[in-house]
């Protein structure tokens, strides 16, 4: 995702930045700018998600065609993103797993990390939730790097920023991250060796 500080940046350096949104069951982007190309619908469902119609739309998941009938209803492919439409245009908010209820309040995981890394460049953070009976979800962090990590600084930190339900309730040090496809964090990896970490 192109974030608002580095879409400001390119501009301000001159470049014609063109944002895409898509994904996999798209074949790939189908909306330039916030316009949905030729032949594809975009619409918003009560949830907020971010539904699409279209030619670009693949017809099923191989072996998984339960799943995919779950997703795809009436022609309509429900992404796992968060959206709206404003002045004609699609606006991608987030996606729906980026999101944490801790204490009935929604706690943005790419936020708490854009932050975090921001201020601590020499290490790397992922920030994923852990089932917890008082909160739901419950914010843990972790962290990969050569820096030795001060918990107490960061909590103090997010907490200023986000609110105490942001206080992270665990602490993960790692050597690195595990990853997934293409770069992505394996957030449910990490709350397994949370959960492994624990006992």
């Amino acid at each position: 995702a192109l974030t608002p500080d580095l879409y400001l940046q390119a501009e301000k350096a001159g470049i014609n930045v063109v944002v895409t949104y898509g994904m996999t069951e798209t074949s790939g982007g189908c909306v330039y700018n916030g316009i949905p190309l030729e032949g594809v619908e975009i619409s918003i469902t009560p949830e907020n998600r971010i539904a699409i119609k279209g030619t670009v739309l693949a017809h099923t998941y191989l072996g998984a065609e339960a799943l995919w009938d779950t997703q795809c209803k009436d022609g309509w492919f429900h992404s796992s993103d968060f959206g709206r439409i404003e002045d004609g245009r699609l606006i991608v908010e987030g996606r729906v797993d980026d999101v944490l209820i801790c204490g009935g309040v929604n706690i943005s995981i790419s936020a708490v990390e854009r932050f975090l890394q921001n201020r601590y460049p020499a290490l790397t953070f992922a920030a994923f939730g852990v089932k917890n009976p008082e909160w739901g979800d419950a914010l843990h962090l972790a962290i990969a790097g050569d820096v030795l990590a001060n918990e107490k600084e960061i909590t103090e930190f997010l907490v200023e920023e986000f609110g105490a339900v942001a206080k992270p309730r665990g602490f993960l040090a790692l050597t690195e991250l595990p990853l997934i496809g293409i770069g992505k964090v394996d957030r449910k990896k990490l709350a397994q060796l949370h959960q492994e970490g624990t006992h």
